[in-house]
Formats: structure tokens, C-alpha cells, sequence
């Protein structure tokens, strides 16, 4: 009787236990919707206009050769607004309207290849631009 029970307890067990494929906690489907995940410049100054269909993303990092520059909770730029501007001196990135970004880039004078890496953030999905400006 003892090992019936025992046998009844643990089947209950196995057969408790979900098999389901749903996805992982933390991993949103897409909800950004960019219309292009990568762009080619010339070496000259220029600029890329990106869309998206989702209006509530933010800037996570933006990546350029090898300096890192974070913007999330910064007190100079509000993320949740849907316009804005970030300057600095090897990039401009200018957000309108909450679905357009527009990437801008001085000349390149380096001799090298300049490689860009945008990342935005909706909510618990993570996408990425790249952007790279051929060498003169």
C-alpha cells in the first residue's frame, strides 16, 4: 500500500508539471519595428533616416568605434519625450515625432571604417541599429 501511494504521488508529480513552450519571462516579441537594421554611409558627412512602428523605445547605448555613450535616466535628456536631440562631436542622433530617428555623421577623415551600434530598448525587448561609414 505504501509503495502504491508512493507511485501514485509521483506520477501526479510528472503529470503536474507543464511542458508548454511559452516564451522565457524577460523576452518580448518585437515592438519597435525598425524599418532598417542597417545602413551604409560614404565617407563624406551624411545622415540615415530610420523608422519604426512603436512609439514607447528608448535609447539603451549608442556605440561608436570604441566609446560607449548611455543616455538612460539622464538628466540632460529626457528618453520618454518624443522629440529630441543628442549632440556630440562624432555624431548627431535626432529623434522626431516619436517614430523617426535621424543619424547624422561628420566627414570621416580617419582613414579607418567608422562602426555604429544603436541600441533601443522597449520595455524587455532589446533591438539594434548598425550604421557604417566607409573610410576615405
Amino acid at each position: 500500500m505504501k509503495r502504491l501511494f508512493i507511485f501514485f504521488s509521483m506520477s501526479l508529480l510528472f503529470l503536474s508539471c507543464s511542458s508548454d513552450k511559452t516564451e522565457p519571462i524577460g523576452k518580448w516579441k518585437d515592438n519597435i519595428h525598425l524599418s532598417t537594421k542597417s545602413v551604409d554611409l560614404g565617407p563624406n558627412a551624411g545622415s540615415a533616416t530610420i523608422t519604426t512602428k512603436g512609439e514607447n523605445w528608448w535609447i539603451d547605448a549608442i556605440e561608436i568605434n570604441d566609446a560607449t555613450y548611455q543616455y538612460f535616466n539622464s538628466e540632460e535628456i529626457d528618453m520618454e519625450k518624443e522629440s529630441y536631440i543628442i549632440v556630440e562631436d562624432v555624431f548627431t542622433f535626432e529623434r522626431k515625432e516619436s517614430t523617426t530617428m535621424i543619424i547624422s555623421l561628420p566627414e570621416n577623415t580617419s582613414g579607418e571604417e567608422v562602426q555604429m551600434s544603436i541600441v533601443l530598448q522597449a520595455g524587455n525587448y532589446f533591438d539594434y541599429l548598425s550604421i557604417n561609414q566607409a573610410a576615405q
